[in-house]
């Protein structure tokens, strides 16, 4: 996954994966909202290789609405539409 303030890269055999903040401004600290996001993406990775494709999916989903449910989220996607840039309050 390669997005602006975050990079995920995965070893070639699929083993490790390696996650790089890229937030300089904020001298690369996470909020709250942030480390439960990574938090989740954890437990989904660890959880793929014991899961079969639908439990993954049921998973993945009520990841999102979790997530989904967030003033950050919603901020993200109005600023998507509006076409600016998002103001994020780590909520």
């Amino acid at each position: 996954m390669k997005l602006e303030t975050v990079v995920m890269d995965v070893v070639d055999d699929g083993s490790i994966a390696v996650v790089t903040l890229n937030r300089p401004d904020a001298l690369n600290a996470l909020n709250l909202q942030e480390a439960e996001d990574l938090g989740r993406e954890k437990k989904m990775l660890g959880a793929s290789y014991c899961e079969t494709l639908d439990q993954h999916l049921d998973r993945e989903l009520d990841y999102v609405r979790e997530s989904g449910g967030s003033a950050d989220f919603k901020e993200g996607c109005q600023a998507f539409f509006e076409k600016r840039a998002p103001q994020f309050q780590g909520k």
